[in-house]
């Protein structure tokens, strides 16, 4: 419980102006390219990877958290679950 209590005292410690400017960043990078499948990491990380390419690319956004971020995807038009696979971790978002 503690774990979650310090979890979320770090995140106070970002202004709303920098939460904001965090949400614009994850919006311009999913923009770039909102065919790809994303995948929300426990670590405020989230990472595409285009189905057509090897290429992957992630962006850490510490200002934010996965409940926040999970948010903006929903917003932009994704559908956000947990990975079917057990062996794999974070959340998996779709362009629906």
């Amino acid at each position: 419980m503690n774990n979650q209590k310090d979890k979320n005292d770090e995140n106070r410690t970002y202004t709303e102006a920098a939460k904001k400017n965090a949400l614009t960043y994850l919006e311009k990078f999913v923009r770039e390219d909102d065919s790809a499948n994303y995948v929300i990491d426990p670590k405020n990380v989230i990472c595409r990877k285009n189905d057509n390419s090897d290429k992957v690319s992630c962006v850490k956004l510490n200002e934010l958290d996965e409940k926040e971020i999970f948010s903006q995807m929903q917003k932009l038009g994704f559908f956000c679950a947990l990975a079917q696979d057990p062996n794999q971790f974070g959340i998996e978002c779709k362009k629906i």
